[in-house]
């Protein structure tokens, strides 16, 4: 039949062709749309943490202009951290994203943060049951503090 087919001269075979590759075509897309929207939301947690680690950058400074003025360091000290934690975590609820875990470093120049936001909201690749699954979405970001000396 297949032979049959494609040795039609009326242009139902290349019709049939034509139906096929379609069709397998939006099968592949739908198998990487999940994956296309989990990249999409990775990088605007990128975007997010770039925003809030230069946000926080900009805090310290006002929680450590002393020490920053008398010695030119910034330590690690934990109400520093706490402050860094709270601008990070304000900016993060602007876009509606829980920080499940943030970790906050200092050192010397550099301030790290990494963390953790969780997100219900994507389906799982079984289409059969597609229950909403928690994805975990980690992220790191750095931001310079200028005016700091070199340890």
């Amino acid at each position: 039949m297949i032979r049959k087919l494609f040795r039609d001269k009326s242009g139902v075979s290349m019709l049939v062709y034509g139906f096929m590759i379609t069709a397998i075509t939006l099968m592949l897309i739908l198998l990487q749309f999940n994956t296309m929207l989990l990249l999409n939301e990775r990088s605007k947690i990128d975007n997010i943490g770039d925003e809030a680690v230069t946000k926080a950058a900009w805090d310290i400074y006002e929680v450590a202009k002393e020490e920053l003025e008398t010695t030119g360091v910034i330590s690690n000290k934990p109400e520093y951290i706490s402050a860094i934690e709270d601008s990070v975590r304000n900016v993060f609820s602007t876009y509606s994203k829980n920080v499940t875990s943030l970790a906050v470093t200092i050192d010397g120049y550099h301030l790290t943060i990494e963390g953790i936001v969780s997100e219900n909201r994507y389906k799982s690749p079984d289409y059969n049951n597609p229950i909403s699954t928690p994805v975990e979405i980690p992220f790191k970001n750095t931001a310079i503090i200028k005016g700091v000396t070199k340890k």
